[in-house]
């Protein structure tokens, strides 16, 4: 592991309060992010020695999204490197997290890290994410989605796979100005421990649900 992610992921895990098991699965995870990103470019080479003051410490924040409860099911589209997926599954292995690419290689190095991170609850599918609106819609409580696309266009997406109530988690920048959106209703939470200049916005869907989850 590189030791800016070294001392990052300690001061992390201090900072929040991370149990052992927690921390050393954090490591594992930040050191298969390193070694295939040499060769498939997961993370930028810029980022490499910000892996974790980054991109786990942005993750760690969508643990905290209020009401998370034991066997919410969980979308995280896009999921690319695992940020916040893996990260929510590591963290929170009470709830059922699936993992989205429409790209080959990064969903195998998805179904390696849930393999060798012992991720018992988290799915990776293959597919693009409209192509989850006739096969599992309503499905789900929450649906993540970190630098994917723009706000309107994420809602357009998540919307169909939500349950009513259930919640869009994204993050966007400090200065971006945020519209309503049809059928939503939007929240704002800052992110904490981290270096990006960004909050977290959640949109929860409109309509009645027995099962207030999120």
């Amino acid at each position: 592991m590189h030791s800016e992610n070294k001392a990052a992921l300690l001061h992390l895990c201090a900072e929040v309060g991370l149990s052992g098991e927690q921390g050393d699965g954090l490591r594992r995870y930040v050191e298969l992010v390193e070694r295939w990103t040499s060769r498939c470019n997961l993370v930028s080479k810029n980022d490499l020695n910000r892996i974790v003051a980054k991109h786990v410490a942005d993750s760690w924040n969508f643990s905290r999204v209020p009401g998370l409860l034991a066997g919410v099911r969980v979308l995280d589209v896009g999921s690319g490197a695992g940020f916040p997926g893996v990260v929510l599954a590591l963290l929170r292995p009470d709830v059922q997290v699936t993992l989205l690419d429409s790209r080959r290689q990064r969903t195998l190095f998805l179904r390696e890290a849930a393999e060798q991170l012992g991720l018992v609850k988290a799915q990776v599918l293959c597919q693009r994410v409209e192509e989850l609106k006739s096969s599992m819609p309503g499905f789900f409580e929450l649906v993540t989605a970190r630098a994917v696309a723009g706000l309107v266009e994420l809602w357009q997406w998540a919307q169909p796979l939500l349950r009513p109530q259930g919640v869009l988690v994204t993050q966007k920048g400090l200065q971006e100005e945020i519209e309503p959106l049809a059928g939503a209703t939007i929240q704002s939470i800052p992110m904490l421990h981290t270096i990006s200049a960004s909050r977290l916005l959640l949109l929860r869907k409109e309509g009645s649900s027995e099962r207030q989850s999120v």
